[in-house]
């Protein structure tokens, strides 16, 4: 699997053994393995030292198309920030979701956006 380093450095209460000064914002890197704790996932990357928390990357399937999510939200994204919403998955589980940073906002209609963030497109449907 391939993952894209969205420039996040937060650890939340768990240490990490790499160091993520070794990490490019907006670069690819080589998942080789990850471990899954109860409240966290850690990262291996091919040739780079040490554990990486899971949510400073995101998932790379194919570099020319972006991704694209449906998604339910109550606040309105910031960019330059990350944007708290629910994704819907392809069997319509809904789960809570954080995105990488929103570079890019787009009003379709009344209470639908477009969010672009640094590799995915999410249409969210806002809600009350």
């Amino acid at each position: 699997m391939m993952l894209r380093y969205n420039g996040s450095r937060e650890n939340g209460y768990f240490t990490f053994s790499g160091d993520p000064a070794q990490l490019v914002p907006g670069q690819v890197y080589k998942l080789l393995s990850k471990v899954v704790h109860a409240w966290h996932t850690e990262y291996f990357l091919e040739g780079i030292p040490g554990s990486f928390n899971s949510v400073w990357f995101d998932e790379v399937d194919d570099e020319t198309e972006p991704k694209v999510f449906l998604a339910l939200a109550k606040e309105v994204p910031v960019v330059g920030e990350r944007y708290e919403c629910w994704k819907i998955e392809s069997n319509a589980q809904v789960v809570c979701w954080s995105t990488s940073p929103v570079v890019n906002i787009k009003v379709i209609r009344t209470a639908l956006l477009q969010v672009t963030t640094r590799n995915s497109i999410y249409l969210v449907q806002m809600i009350c």
